[in-house]
């Protein structure tokens, strides 16, 4: 409860760094709750970007932390005094540094300057989520950032998977799905990318096409893409019902009421008349039959269709399709090792335990 003798808060209009103007930014998150199923978080973003030198710092000590790319030497102070310098303005320009460049800066002399400049050109090859994580998507830590490079394997696939996709992996939910959406739809943000030289300055490592089970949760659960369209009444059931009668998403824009007579669920009932007027109501809106061509279109380049009936490696799937969660101290292996393990079986590891989860490894000290 708000004290009777608060004040207002005189909030700035501009990056006191900067002086870029300050955006106010509002998101609706969804929650898990009795009381409430949604809020929203509203918080204060300095428009300026990598421009902004403070913005550029700490984007530049994430990239190349421990759990990132991981690169040695280069500590925060390090960081701060080339941006002060203006020898980089993204994180790509690190991978452009001399050793002379290095040479200039204060107390730097030319053994370190050489070990600086090997220890970054020795990290020009990058894990694909070491890569992914490093970029600093919002709500996009470890896991999630494992989980998108373990079903979709390119960032090319990651950029051109329709957030409802993205939200049946693992450990990217609704929210998660529309922060990356909007972080590798953003024009700028596909700038800094380019800027990578992906395959020449910067080569990806693990990358591969979508995951044969992701293709196929797409393809033969395609009920889960159906009931998020957000046609009001198709819940699971109806979704069901529909997807079992239509042999891709955008079939769905094509049904009329003589259609509706062949679609019945296991019980050979039809689906109720206001259901079927809700779904032809919404394919005449032109939003919701852009969303299905555009889901379609995702679909489509990700090649989903043909990676669902390619040949199954029986050996390699072992435990496709199954969740483990790990915590604690393992006597016998490293839990780094063992995650490593499980997913060359097929298995996906998650950071928390979920309805998904379907086993639980847990150690000492759990």
């Amino acid at each position: 409860r708000r004290p009777e003798n608060a004040q207002l808060i005189a909030f700035p209009s501009e990056c006191p760094i900067c002086q870029s103007p300050v955006m106010k930014v509002e998101k609706i998150i969804n929650l898990k709750t009795l009381d409430s199923r949604q809020k929203t978080q509203a918080t204060l973003k300095c428009t300026g970007r990598l421009s902004c030198s403070a913005q550029l710092k700490e984007s530049l000590k994430h990239f190349v932390s421990r759990k990132a790319v991981d690169i040695d030497g280069l500590g925060d102070r390090l960081i701060e005094t080339l941006v002060e310098k203006k020898l980089i303005k993204t994180p790509a320009d690190l991978y452009k540094l001399t050793v002379d460049d290095f040479l200039i800066l204060e107390g730097v002399k030319d053994k370190s300057a050489k070990k600086l400049y090997n220890s970054i050109q020795s990290k020009r090859e990058i894990p694909l989520d070491r890569f992914i994580y490093g970029l600093g998507i919002s709500e996009v830590g470890e896991a999630t950032s494992k989980s998108l490079s373990n079903e979709l394997g390119s960032i090319e696939s990651i950029s051109n998977c329709h957030p409802i996709l993205l939200a049946l992996i693992n450990d990217v939910g609704h929210d998660v799905a529309n922060e990356i959406n909007e972080y590798f739809s953003e024009e700028y943000n596909q700038k800094l990318l380019f800027e990578f030289e992906l395959g020449e300055l910067v080569i990806l490592t693990g990358e591969h096409e979508p995951a044969k089970g992701f293709a196929k949760a797409v393809i033969n659960e395609s009920w889960k893409i159906i009931k998020e369209l957000g046609i009001l009444g198709v819940a699971e059931v109806n979704a069901r019902v529909l997807s079992s009668h239509l042999t891709n998403i955008k079939d769905i824009l094509s049904l009329n009421y003589e259609k509706f007579l062949a679609i019945r669920n296991d019980k050979n009932k039809p689906i109720s008349q206001k259901i079927k007027n809700e779904i032809l109501n919404k394919i005449k809106e032109a939003e919701f039959v852009t969303k299905v061509h555009k889901i379609q279109k995702s679909i489509e380049k990700l090649d989903l269709y043909k990676i669902s009936q390619s040949k199954e490696d029986v050996e390699h799937l072992k435990l496709e399709g199954t969740v483990f969660v790990l915590t604690g101290t393992m006597s016998q292996i490293k839990r780094s090792d063992l995650a490593k393990l499980l997913e060359q079986n097929g298995a996906k590891i998650s950071s928390s335990v979920s309805s998904k989860t379907d086993y639980l490894v847990a150690g000492e000290k759990a």
